[in-house]
């Protein structure tokens, strides 16, 4: 009975060795993502599981002529891209890296202790920071992004406070943008000159009630040229005033300028997050405000090694969402001679994950590329969890065994017993004069190793009597760039005029 069990187990193993084992590479998930090879527009974000999901880039602008300050609140330290201002944080401000609106972070406010400081780094100069002493300015443009918790009245988004001498009088300054009745309120006091030197004061409002917890970009541009100073929220105009005496469109344009260097609060008794803060001496037009750009991120990972040249590629699995219409296209290579590779050569495939693949293209490396697309809106990223590859390798023949050697006259006959592969395509015969050392040239079939194709027996002429010879046989399949098995068993005759 255990020989009988015996037994059927090596006929079992005996039966899978002959069938290439499926073999799997991993990327993402538990893997990570560091087997990316390039990528452009796609970034690394927390995901399924407590994984990082590959997802689109959010995309935060940069800076250009008019930015006067842009703080992308993306990582510690704060800083301003310009270096125009000194950013502070409060002892309780956090950065929120889970649910930015653009790029990997944005503001998490909790109240006055979580305040952002910002201060002017120079001043006295025609090209003087906003805030800070006796700037003056023509066109700006104050923007963010906002996901309020709730919008209590008397939230304060941002504050300025400030004063200039009107000759002998103190003027109050001010520019604040606060929470009332669940809007968001501008004022500006005094900011906007009057000519006479009397106080000045407008206001913006909102026009429908916020959202809390939703993100939505909020601007206030100033026009110089027609004095209109207008609220934006997503782009939409919610109210305008005209910055002269009447408040309309018509007379003298009052244009801004500050009096004494103070710092501009973000966030002094705000609950919830801000993103992409930014000020610019330009009537900035809102332009896309979509999260995501209007084209397609990719990703390509590095070359992968199969281990054997003629290796198939079965399937390729991932996980991945793509949520209304975003999208992912997926795509593979396998070639051979990786060195050679250029972009578009292999050619890129296309493939469905968990789809069995046809098998057609071998080779000993294969790569995997990606194309993630924004829903309509941009406001929406595929997401890809991990992407698992599966592929059985070619493995080479088993070496020959039951190799005999039977010496002849000048001439010692070889056989071996047959090497059971599907592909075989024939044999190599090493010989030589020392054990292990094939280096024979006597041969009159050449030196060594000679292919003598798929026989199992041979006769080597051409060799010296009374020498004695050592040999082996590898085994070689019909890949397309073969594969040799190792040695079998060595054996050894010495050719003598005495053998037949």
């Amino acid at each position: 009975m255990k020989k009988g069990i015996v037994f059927a187990i090596l006929c079992l193993a005996s039966a899978l060795s002959a069938y290439p084992l499926d073999k799997t590479i991993r990327i993402g998930g538990e893997a990570g993502w560091d087997s990316l090879r390039s990528s452009d527009g796609v970034a690394v974000a927390p995901g399924h599981r407590g994984y990082r999901d590959l997802t689109l880039s959010s995309g935060a602008g940069g800076t250009d002529v008019s930015t006067d300050l842009l703080i992308h609140f993306d990582s510690l330290p704060l800083r301003d891209e310009t270096d125009r201002y000194r950013v502070t944080k409060g002892e309780s401000f956090l950065l929120n890296t889970r649910s930015p609106y653009q790029g990997t972070g944005c503001a998490a406010f909790s109240g006055p202790g979580s305040a952002v400081t910002v201060r002017a780094a120079k001043a006295g100069s025609s090209d003087a920071p906003f805030f800070s002493r006796r700037s003056e300015a023509n066109d700006f443009t104050i923007e963010f992004w906002l996901f309020p918790a709730n919008l209590e009245t008397g939230e304060t988004i941002l504050r300025w406070e400030s004063a200039r001498m009107i000759g002998k009088r103190v003027q109050p300054q001010l520019v604040s943008c606060e929470v009332s009745g669940g809007r968001l309120e501008w004022n500006f006091r005094n900011l906007f000159v009057s000519p006479d030197g009397k106080d000045t004061a407008f206001q913006l409002e909102g026009r429908n009630p916020s959202v809390p917890r939703r993100w939505t970009h909020h601007m206030v541009r100033f026009d110089a040229s027609t004095g209109m100073l207008e609220y934006l929220v997503d782009g939409v105009t919610e109210d305008t005033v005209f910055a002269n005496a009447t408040g309309r469109e018509n007379g003298t344009v009052f244009l801004p300028e500050t009096g004494a260097a103070a710092p501009l609060v973000i966030g002094g008794s705000y609950e919830g997050f801000l993103d992409e803060f930014r000020i610019s001496f330009s009537s900035a037009d809102p332009g896309r405000l979509s999260k995501y750009a209007d084209r397609a991120g990719s990703a390509r990972t590095e070359i992968f090694d199969l281990g054997f040249s003629n290796s198939t590629v079965t399937r390729i699995d991932s996980r991945f969402t793509a949520e209304g219409s975003s999208g992912v296209e997926f795509m593979y290579r396998v070639g051979e001679e990786a060195a050679t590779w250029t972009d578009d050569n292999p050619e890129w495939l296309p493939f469905r994950p968990g789809a069995a693949l046809d098998g057609a293209e071998k080779g000993r490396y294969a790569q995997i590329g990606m194309e993630l697309y924004p829903d309509g809106t941009g406001k929406i990223s595929p997401s890809v969890s991990d992407i698992t590859l599966h592929f059985t390798e070619d493995l080479p023949p088993a070496p020959p065994a039951g190799l005999i050697a039977t010496a002849k006259n000048g001439s010692v006959s070889l056989s071996w017993k047959a090497v059971p592969e599907a592909d075989l395509k024939g044999y190599l015969v090493y010989y030589g004069s020392a054990p292990g050392e094939y280096f024979g040239v006597d041969a009159d079939l050449g030196q060594s190793p000679i292919d003598v194709g798929n026989v199992t027996k041979i006769t080597i002429g051409g060799l010296k009597n009374g020498k004695l010879y050592y040999f082996a046989v590898a085994a070689y399949d019909g890949a397309k760039i073969p594969h040799a098995s190792g040695f079998s068993p060595e054996a050894f005759a010495r050719p003598s005029r005495l053998e037949n």
